[in-house]
């Protein structure tokens, strides 16, 4: 009788401890931070389109960027036209640009080959871009 008691004694404690998140736990998940450094390497340099013409980079030889892109929505196809700057580390590519209000950071592997250039997210998306 008293080892029944102790068992459920622990797994009551068990039981509101593990109710209670942690202090870092709390809000919504927070994106990973990716840190802006590198520098401009001119083998990116230059205008990269997709085959489709929907999303065309300009990665300018002082760090310039450029996006302009069509993207896909509920009614239709919209333009977007972003400026920022970009950099280049150890087989990353990095775009930053403000969007209301934020800076937001982008790391991307990359693949350089000949006049092609393969970017891939975290998610695993690949693009594949021209130079033009």
């Amino acid at each position: 009788m008293v080892k029944a008691q102790a068992v459920i004694a622990l797994a009551v404690a068990a039981a509101l401890i593990g109710c209670q998140p942690p202090e870092e736990d709390e809000g919504p998940p927070k994106p990973r931070k990716v840190e802006f450094t590198g520098s401009v390497d001119k083998q990116y340099v230059g205008v990269w389109s997709t085959s489709d013409g929907r999303s065309v980079l300009d990665l300018g030889q002082d760090g310039a960027l450029a996006i302009k892109s069509k993207v896909s929505g509920p009614q239709g196809d919209t333009d977007s036209d972003i400026k920022g700057q970009w950099l280049a580390q150890k087989g990353k590519l990095l775009m930053q640009y403000d969007m209301s209000g934020q800076t937001i950071t982008i790391e991307y592997q990359s693949t350089l080959s000949g006049n092609s250039l393969k970017l891939k997210e975290k998610s695993g998306r690949e693009t594949e871009y021209s130079k033009k």
